[in-house]
């Protein structure tokens, strides 16, 4: 498999399938415009003319994210870096997570400023190895009103399958709400009451339940470093 097939392989699936819907030439991954340039495949999608708006559409939010996560692969000498760094992160990750996180409530933590996170409005986080006709089939012939998030963190280890050293993470709208709320160096009571704020508790069972699920997706958020101490930043 080349370069450019692995990076896009999402979106060179998608136009092959759309094309084959259509009854148009299905071309080979290697006839496709340099997708590298963005300005080349713009001037791709619009000679594609048997494309309705949502099949458009998908095509480009498809490949901004590729695209994205293209231009966020490190050289070796920046992934080495971030290697050194991670093993201190690491260590107060585990730090962190021996102990109950009630005691932790006053510590500080902020975002990963290796993290990049997108909301899109397709879920792209489908396993290549299988055929994609169903799933594009469903994306294609209804345009879906749900938010879907994408983490991409950039690593200190290179993934030879994936040729990259970005990670690439679904997260949901609790995940991405808890994220959002640490821009800026906060406190875990600080978010808990924010978080917690957003939901209309009627009784003490429920505001229970309510801190029983912020706290369980703060621990998962601390464990894949998509928030760290703000001594680590």
């Amino acid at each position: 498999m080349s370069n450019t097939e692995n990076d896009y392989w999402r979106t060179i699936a998608l136009m092959n399938f759309s094309q084959k819907e259509k009854g148009v030439l299905t071309h080979a991954s290697n006839s496709f415009p340099c997708l590298d340039s963005d300005a080349a495949f713009q001037d791709f999608l619009g000679d594609q003319q048997h494309l309705d708006a949502n099949s458009r559409n998908l095509l480009k939010e498809i490949y901004r994210i590729e695209h994205e996560k293209k231009s966020l692969r490190l050289s070796s000498s920046e992934m080495e870096k971030i290697f050194k760094s991670e093993l201190d992160i690491f260590k107060q990750r585990e730090l962190f997570l021996s102990r109950d996180i009630e005691l932790i409530y006053d510590e500080t933590f902020v975002i990963n400023p290796l993290l990049n996170i997108y909301e899109l409005t397709a879920d792209w986080t489908f396993d290549g190895m299988y055929d994609l006709t169903h799933q594009f089939e469903h994306m294609t012939q209804s345009e879906s009103e749900e938010h879907f998030f994408l983490a991409f963190l950039q690593t200190g280890s290179f993934d030879f399958f994936a040729n990259s050293n970005v990670l690439e993470v679904a997260i949901n709208e609790y995940q991405y709400f808890l994220i959002s709320c640490m821009e800026e160096p906060t406190t875990i009571r600080s978010a808990v009451h924010t978080f917690e704020s957003e939901f209309d508790v009627t009784s003490e069972a429920e505001r229970q339940q309510v801190r029983k699920l912020t706290l369980m997706i703060l621990r998962n958020l601390i464990h894949k470093t998509f928030i760290i101490s703000s001594t680590s930043s």
